[in-house]
């Protein structure tokens, strides 16, 4: 899918095979070695370094949070993960579509559950 698109990386996807190899090569080392050939590489994939991680890569800028209105999921909302509970509850309560549910009614309590949901009781 990825080779299809108009403006591919081609650094990027070199890398991305490059390190999946490596990852797969103690598993199907004959097909690992014989692509690592081809790519046109010398020596032995088994005697490359094991790719690194970087920890940043795992942390999620934005999250999903279900909307439930009256204990019942009516929507889901993206918002950056940094957000306070009361960031969080500004932002539900501007979503059009929450607006639609809760339209003419008085709310009660607003209950955030961080990272999970927020429920609005009407």
């Amino acid at each position: 899918k990825y080779e299809t698109l108009s403006e591919m990386n081609g650094e990027f996807y070199e890398g991305v095979i490059l390190t999946l190899l490596k990852l797969i090569a103690p598993f199907a080392p004959h097909f690992t070695e014989e692509m690592w050939e081809e790519l046109g590489f010398g020596g032995s994939i088994h005697k490359e370094a094991w790719p690194q991680f970087d920890e940043k890569a795992l942390v999620k800028d934005s999250i999903e949070i279900a909307v439930q209105i009256n204990s019942k999921i009516r929507s889901k909302i993206e918002i950056p993960s940094s957000s306070s509970d009361k960031e969080i509850e500004e932002i539900v309560l501007k979503s059009t579509e929450v607006l639609s549910y809760i339209e003419g009614k008085a709310i009660k309590k607003v209950i955030v559950v961080k990272g999970r949901l927020v429920n609005i009781i009407c």
